[in-house]
This record gives structure tokens, sequence and C-alpha cells, in this order.
């Protein structure tokens, strides 16, 4: 089994632990409109496809976080989602 294959198989849900630490309700987010079930999955990929999860888990252990990391794939891509989104109440 290759590299990446392996990588997919093992994803441990960090794309998704970002998003909350950031505030971003990714259900309301595809509620709204802005990303499907298609961007989900290539945000996922991306994101089990990257070289330090360690790091990334390391980070989310204090479970807040205004933005992604430097080294974050989906950094851009989730700090415009954020951007988008209200404030909660």
């Amino acid at each position: 089994m290759d590299k990446q294959t392996t990588s997919l198989l093992h994803y441990t849900g960090l794309m998704e632990k970002m998003a909350e630490a950031m505030g971003i309700d990714l259900a309301d987010a595809q509620h709204k409109g802005l990303l499907d079930e298609q961007l989900i999955r290539r945000l996922k990929i991306r994101c089990a496809l990257c070289e330090k999860p360690n790091t990334c888990r390391r980070l989310l252990q204090n479970d807040k976080a205004d933005l992604p990391p430097e080294f974050c794939v989906n950094r851009q891509y989730l700090s415009s989602l954020g951007e988008s989104l209200p404030e909660p109440e």
C-alpha cells in the first residue's frame, strides 16, 4: 500500500477539528451553500495527505484557533470560510 492510500485510510478528522476550533460549523456552512459534500471531501483528502498531522493534533489540544497554522494545506479556504460566516450569537 502506498503512502497516499495509507494516509487516507488513517485520516482522523483533523480538518473538521480545525474548523470547529475556528468556530466554523461545517454543517451550517453547507446548509448556507458555502460548501458542498464534494468540497468537504477534497478538504479532507488534502488534510489526510498533510505531512504534519502530529503537529496539527498538538495545536488542536488548545480547542481554539483563530487561523489554521501556516503549514495547513486548507488554511486559505478555512480562513475565507470563517470570514464568510456570521459570528455565533
